[in-house]
This record gives C-alpha cells, sequence and structure tokens, in this order.
C-alpha cells in the first residue's frame, strides 16, 4: 500500500513473539497478529525495513527472468532441431553442430531434404551466405558437405522429418528475434540505471 511501511522479523527473533507463543498448542492466527503487530512498538530493534527495489531495478529483475524463459525454449527447439536432422539430414550439424545459426535455418527452408540440398547450384548457396552475412565458409564447402554420402531410410522417414523441421523453423525465427530483442532492452534498462545512480 502506497505511504505504509513495511518490515520484517524472523518469529523466534522476537522476544515477544517467541514469549507469547511459548508453550501454546495449536497456533491462533488472530493473536499471533496482534502479538506480531505489538512487538514492533515494545521489540523494534528486532525488524528491519523493507525497502522498495528502485525501478529500475524491478524491471531488470523481470526482464531477466523472460529472457531466462525464452533461452529455454530456444534450446529446447534447438535440440529438438538437432534431434530431427540425426534422423535424416545430418550433413546439416557439419555445418553448425548446434542447429542454432539463423542461416542454417534460411539453408533447411531452401532445402529441406538431403535430395533437394544435393540440387543446390554453387550460385544459390552463395546468395544466401551473401544475405545471411556469412563468410568463414564458402559456398563449395557448404555444397559438398551437403552433398556427403547418403544413408538408406525408410520410405517417408526423410519427408516426415523434414515436415517436422519445417515446423520448428518459425518457433526459431521467432525466439531468436525475441531475444535479441530483450538482450537490446536489457542493456537500455542497465544504462539507465547507471546513469541515474
Amino acid at each position: 500500500m502506497s505511504g505504509s511501511h513495511t518490515a520484517s522479523c524472523g518469529a523466534l527473533h522476537s522476544p515477544g513473539v517467541s514469549s507469547a507463543e511459548a508453550g501454546k498448542g495449536a497456533k491462533d492466527d488472530s493473536r499471533g497478529t496482534f502479538v506480531l503487530a505489538d512487538s514492533l512498538r515494545t521489540d523494534q530493534h528486532c525488524f528491519r525495513a523493507i525497502r522498495a527495489s528502485d525501478p529500475s531495478i524491478i524491471r531488470l529483475r523481470e526482464l531477466s527472468r523472460l529472457d531466462e524463459e525464452l533461452s529455454f525454449c530456444f534450446q529446447r527447439h534447438c535440440a529438438q532441431l538437432r534431434q530431427q536432422l540425426q534422423r535424416f539430414f545430418p550433413h546439416v550439424l557439419g555445418l553448425s553442430q548446434t542447429a542454432d545459426e539463423p542461416w542454417i535455418w534460411a539453408l533447411l527452408e531452401l532445402a529441406p531434404t538431403p535430395a533437394k540440398a544435393a540440387k543446390l547450384t554453387l550460385k544459390r548457396i552463395e546468395k544466401l551466405l551473401r544475405q545471411c552475412k556469412i563468410r568463414r565458409i564458402e559456398a563449395a564447402e557448404v555444397a559438398a558437405v551437403l552433398r556427403g554420402p547418403a544413408f538408406s531410410l525408410s520410405a517417408g522417414t526423410a519427408e516426415a522429418a523434414s515436415e517436422h523441421v519445417l515446423m520448428l523453423l518459425p518457433h526459431l525465427k521467432l525466439l531468436h528475434q525475441q531475444r535479441s530483442a530483450l538482450a537490446a532492452r536489457i542493456e537500455r534498462v542497465f544504462d539507465e540505471t547507471q546513469r541515474h545512480r
């Protein structure tokens, strides 16, 4: 409540409360509340004032909790993506072991199965790498990995797993965007907190 003061005290630390409760069986909530309130007057040294946190600190705590939740969801979806890729298209994991990079998702949207990936031209791969600003790997290297040795799969396995992958990608992209926006917001709030100190 605005304008009121809040204090805390362990019950065993307050002489008034401990003596009032000593020897009793079941506790009476109304009596205990009265004794505790009265002990604030008689045993004030046993209490400490609780001060409201700075608004910016409260915001940072809440944003940090949200960041943890988004991070957990993101990692869970990445794990599901890796699991599906291991079933039918492990070549992609040769390009990114964690499968948590946006350019990998774009590549999977472009070629969601080994058969389609084998048909990608170097020019198309170069365009994708350029759009995603990937410079650490050349298009020829990507093509060589994607066209690696194929292995036998039961009929329909690749198609089913690729559909699962394509359903995961929008969630991953959204979570990635939200985490990036949240990181920027946390940084802004932190800077504001530092300036006001």
